[in-house]
């Protein structure tokens, strides 16, 4: 239902408006563009969130404690 509603937002907005018909974009562009941005944006925060991770992980090795990457990795001491 709630894409049905943003598709037809251009159609509604030529209406009310009284725009030219010929605009070059519809609602299936503004569901395509939303949903690549979305999806950046998902790409985006798990690039980070990765990032963060393996950074806690390695500060873990290096001052010397046993971590989870070391145990993962089939060293037991």
């Amino acid at each position: 239902v709630y894409l049905l509603f943003v598709a037809l937002i251009p159609t509604v907005l030529i209406m009310a408006l009284g725009l030219n018909a010929k605009l070059p974009f519809g609602g299936t562009t503004i569901l395509i563009i939303a949903g690549v941005g979305l999806d950046t944006l998902r790409q985006a925060k798990a690039q980070t969130e990765q990032f963060q991770y393996t950074g806690f992980l390695l500060e873990n090795v290096e001052s010397g404690t046993k971590s989870l990457l070391s145990t993962v990795g089939g060293s037991h001491e």
